[in-house]
């Protein structure tokens, strides 16, 4: 349905009335002047707290920089070093915990060990009691034979050997193969000349 012009004539008529009424003017100024005294009402407002704002801030920046405050980031500073250095001590007391378990797990490898050595070492003393009177003779026995006699001073293989009559010096700078099977020649040579 289509509006009739009688309806948009009606509408007209209502609309002309509301602009040609006079205490609408009123109105419009009456709100006018409210807006403008709202308007420096909110601007001095705004200004009231910027100025709130500006004061706050330069309280907390006096009180920052104040003795109290200056104790306090000192008190703070050295309570976040001695945190760190909490931590760092515990883990170091961690690492030489795991080092001290090691330690003594080695220990007492090192004791196992020991024990078996003095074991041993008391098994080749009594062998060594039971063989020395052996040896003796033995080496006693070799030396009557071989007529060598060895200088122990010397740092090379260095003696002699001795027949009745003569003397055979002999010095190797090392005792090797060449050099033992020379010394058994010059015996053999010294032993047939008796």
């Amino acid at each position: 349905m289509m509006p009739e012009f009688q309806d948009t004539a009606v509408v007209m008529k209502e609309v002309h009335s509301l602009f040609r009424a006079e205490n609408d003017c009123a109105t419009v100024a009456d709100t006018k002047v409210l807006e403008h005294s709202i308007h420096e009402h909110f601007e001095q407002k705004e200004q009231e707290i910027k100025a709130t704002i500006h004061a706050l801030t330069c309280d907390i920046k006096q009180q920052e920089t104040s003795p109290e405050m200056e104790e306090l980031n000192t008190i703070r500073e050295k309570s976040e070093w001695l945190a760190n250095e909490a931590v760092s001590s515990a883990q170091a007391v961690k690492e030489m915990e795991k080092e001290q378990k090691e330690l003594e797990a080695r220990l007492q490898q090192l004791s196992v060990e020991n024990e078996k050595l003095v074991q041993s070492e008391k098994q080749l003393r009594s062998e060594t009691i039971v063989d020395a009177p052996k040896v003796a003779h033995s080496l006693s026995l070799y030396k009557n034979i071989s007529r060598v006699k060895w200088d122990y001073d010397a740092a090379s293989m260095k003696g002699v050997i001795t027949r009745r009559t003569e003397v055979y010096p002999f010095n190797y700078p090392e005792a090797n193969y060449d050099s033992i099977n020379t010394l058994w020649d010059l015996i053999a040579s010294a032993g047939q000349s008796l």
